[in-house]
């Protein structure tokens, strides 16, 4: 999570609360291409391959 920039955090609490890529971009003023380029960047970073495996990864490290 550290490595995260602060534009990707804001990404990945929009897919957290179950947004799309379209609203995400809505609320954050960009495009939903570069949402989803960013949401890519998140997922290689947490080296998960896919939105449940990083809700699931997410929701251990918030138990722990």
């Amino acid at each position: 999570m550290a490595r995260l920039s602060a534009r990707e955090r804001e990404v990945l609490d929009g897919l957290l609360d179950g947004r799309t890529s379209k609203e995400i971009a809505r609320v954050l003023n960009i495009s939903p291409k570069t949402v989803d380029v960013q949401r890519t960047n998140v997922m290689r970073q947490m080296l998960v391959s896919s939105g449940a495996e990083l809700v699931r990864l997410l929701g251990a490290l918030r138990r722990e």
